[in-house]
């Protein structure tokens, strides 16, 4: 497949997590208020209160009547199974979040190639240039393998007429030799 072709389908599919993380995200919030407002006593008949009550009712369908609802005082209860809502919908929102990262380090991993692909070709076309500029054939650049790469010193092999020099030797020596 083509990168540009991957790189679409990863956007768009990036983009679509990133829509349900927002909705879980309103819906973590929503129904964590309807908890809160449960729990304090809230009185149904405020208008914002009636709003998250009705909210939540639809978002916690699916987990009405898990647990048992527990009255506290004679206006405040707590709700089991809203906070159990509340805890699913806060882990399906961090599995998201971590699958964004992983589509974003995707991404990005198609658009490093493709800016080290674009970098090696200009390195490529100005080595070219260069050599070009230079007068070099790519043909004759290559050494030759029976040709030492690298001269050897004179030292390393001395003629075998040659005449080792001599020791120095200390004049006054401060301490000398013992018998």
């Amino acid at each position: 497949m083509h990168r540009k072709t991957k790189r679409w389908i990863l956007w768009v599919g990036k983009l679509f997590v990133l829509v349900i993380y927002l909705i879980l995200l309103a819906y973590s919030v929503i129904v964590g208020m309807a908890f809160v407002l449960q729990l304090l006593g809230a009185s149904p008949t405020s208008e914002f209160a009636d709003w998250v009550y009705r909210a939540a009712a639809s978002i916690t369908e699916p987990f009405r009547g898990i647990f048992p609802t527990t009255q506290v005082s004679d206006r405040s209860t707590f709700n089991a199974s809203l906070l159990f809502a509340l805890m699913i919908y806060l882990v399906v929102a961090v599995v998201l979040h971590g699958v964004i990262d992983w589509i974003t380090r995707r991404i990005s991993g198609i658009d490093r190639a493709e800016e080290h692909e674009r970098m090696m070709a200009a390195l490529d076309a100005q080595q070219e240039s260069t050599r070009s500029a230079l007068g070099y054939d790519a043909g004759l650049a290559v050494a030759s393998p029976a040709a030492p790469t690298t001269p050897v010193p004179t030292w390393a092999n001395p003629p075998a007429d040659a005449v080792p020099a001599p020791t120095p030797t200390l004049i006054d020596d401060p301490y000398p030799p013992n018998p």
